[in-house]
């Protein structure tokens, strides 16, 4: 199971919401057949997507996703890139975690989010 797929699996377990996308890139093949895949190098190379956003504003942004996919950070160490208010560093540069470090930062802003409700 990939780093992805954990924190799918932990948030579901802790019946914490969020928005899931995942496309393949025989997904993407299937719909357009003259798509030319990249030669994957690990199991993250499979997804054209493959990502989890937490905390959906009302002006489109969020509070941090994480992605799984060619090209993203991480994926030779089965870690995961993140994004947005909680996924960025100082100078908004995505940063690499675990499963494990995302789905600590998504607990404590669900929990924030319940106190505040």
């Amino acid at each position: 199971m990939n780093a992805l797929d954990r924190l799918r699996q932990m948030l579901d377990e802790a019946n914490i919401p969020y928005e899931s996308h995942c496309r393949t890139y025989a997904d993407m093949k299937e719909k357009y057949p003259e798509w030319i895949a990249p030669i994957p190098e690990c199991d993250a190379d499979r997804y054209f997507e493959n990502r989890i956003i937490y905390g959906r504003k009302k002006n489109g942004n969020w509070l941090i996703d994480a992605i799984y996919q060619y090209g993203s950070y991480g994926k030779h160490y089965d870690m995961v890139e993140t994004y947005g208010e909680y996924g960025m560093d100082k100078e908004e540069n995505p940063l690499v975690m675990s499963a494990e470090e995302v789905f600590a930062i998504i607990s404590r802003l669900e929990q924030e989010r319940k106190e505040n409700e």
